[in-house]
């Protein structure tokens, strides 16, 4: 075989210094168009990878800030910390809020689908931004904060007449009503799924536009074949060599191509240069894929499955499950006492305990804050000294400190899909045993009962 590999090293520089420099020149001209076209095919390619990259961020980023107002106007209505109002209203004069994101996404795009989607999710932006401000300035009136202080938007705002004349209570109440409101909601949820549907448009077009680039490769690659085989008549001497060297390599790899596998770096240099750019490129665009896809459906901050992850599960499993919810004691007095960074190390471990404490095919989600869930699967009320083994060797391990993330506790509220008294709302259920957990001095671990949602 070595001696084979010699031989052909051999034609080729024979072929190169005695065949005659016509055909040389050719052979060069021919080969460097052929790289050519494929390496601007590639480039195509690559920009149009980076184009459905950057779509699918500016989707995730545009909700996350739409989502973060939202939440920093409930928790100022709900808990009168001023921080949450000041972190919104620094964001609402900044360019990147709900409002001015979609608008600039809207400016940068020119399909028409698209354009009326993000049309409409600016209307529904709009109508958040009045209940967001409007309940503002209830609670900034509730709560008595100087007008000297109110943010520049507010100051040019006033309550209407049914409004001004409630007592400070009925003015937080509005506020909080204002902000849980079906209206609220619905318009939330309209901007979401107007943004996804926009976002999934200019995928469809970009993704459209990729698979042009990917037909264009093929078709360079068969020009080449067509035009290396042309000169092999031409060149009977050469026939060999450019069989090994050129011909074998093409149509396994053309092969490859359809089949979406990687190329063979196999050939002369030119070959081998195409089917490294091309593994490489196949290799970012699965990459990003990949990771577009996992950072969609988990958590950044624990790595377990996110709220979107979660709704997807329980909107379509049939199977009998064991639904555990999870709420970490005191969360906020750790925050306080130890600094968000102690706060989000706290965080992390108990989403490792979870991890590490259940079945490779139960599941951990974080849904919101310190509220995690453990779908248990296959797993019946009859078996709830499972259940309790588990969750007391969490205890355990919670209750020493890790380093410079101190001791915890947790509260634990469990319902089964098979308990004849349940709700048939497994959420609502283990909500109400992880209430009562609560009540009954945290640290603790409560099953579902029935008369506990008349309990209060």
């Amino acid at each position: 075989m070595t001696q084979k590999k010699t031989i052909e090293k051999k034609l080729n520089i024979r072929i190169i210094n005695i065949a005659m420099i016509l055909l040389a020149v050719i052979f060069a001209f021919v080969f460097n168009y052929a790289i050519s076209d494929v390496y601007h095919g590639y480039q195509n390619m690559k920009e149009t990878s980076e184009e459905i990259i950057d779509v699918e961020r500016k989707s995730l980023q545009l909700k996350g800030v739409s989502s973060e107002q939202t939440e920093q106007a409930r928790n100022f209505v709900m808990n009168h910390d001023m921080k949450y109002a000041e972190k919104y209203f620094e964001q609402y004069d900044s360019a990147e809020n709900r409002i001015s994101m979609i608008q600039s996404l809207y400016d940068a795009v020119s399909n028409f689908i698209a354009q009326s989607h993000l049309r409409m999710a600016l209307t529904n932006s709009y109508k958040l931004d009045e209940h967001e401000l409007y309940a503002f300035l209830l609670a900034y009136e509730a709560y008595g904060v100087d007008k000297n202080d109110y943010p520049k938007k507010l100051s040019s705002m006033h309550l209407d007449e049914k409004y001004a004349k409630l007592t400070k209570e009925e003015k937080l109440q509005a506020a909080r009503d204002l902000l849980f409101s079906d209206e609220y909601q619905n318009h939330l949820a309209s901007v979401n799924e107007n943004i996804d549907v926009a976002i999934s448009e200019l995928c469809n077009i970009v993704e459209s536009e990729a698979e042009n680039d990917l037909s264009v490769m093929e078709n360079a690659i068969n020009r080449q074949r067509f035009t290396t085989v042309a000169s092999l008549i031409m060149i009977v001497a050469a026939v060999a060599v450019i069989w090994y060297t050129l011909m074998r390599p093409l149509a396994r790899n053309t092969e490859h191509i359809k089949n979406k596998e990687h190329l063979e770096p196999v050939g002369l240099s030119e070959m081998q240069m195409l089917a490294s750019a091309y593994n490489d490129m196949y290799d970012n665009v699965v990459a990003d894929r990949q990771k577009l896809s996992y950072e969609a459906t988990h958590d950044e901050l624990t790595g377990l499955y996110n709220r979107k992850a979660y709704d997807l599960f329980m909107k379509s499993n049939t199977e009998q499950i064991c639904f555990m919810l999870v709420d970490i004691d005191d969360f906020k007095k750790i925050n306080d006492n130890y600094g968000h960074d102690i706060g989000d190390k706290v965080l992390k471990r108990l989403a490792n305990v979870l991890n590490h404490s259940f079945r490779n095919e139960d599941k951990a989600y974080r849904i919101g804050g310190d509220e995690m869930v453990v779908i248990l699967k296959n797993l019946k009320a009859e078996n709830k000294q499972i259940v309790i083994d588990k969750v007391n060797a969490m205890f355990e391990v919670l209750a020493k400190p890790e380093g410079d993330t101190p001791a915890i506790s947790i509260s634990v509220g469990v319902s089964f899909s098979d308990d004849k008294d349940s709700t048939g709302n497994l959420y609502k259920d283990s909500d109400l045993a992880l209430y009562a957990a609560k009540n009954s001095g945290k640290s603790a671990l409560v099953f579902y009962e029935k008369g506990m949602d008349n309990n209060g």
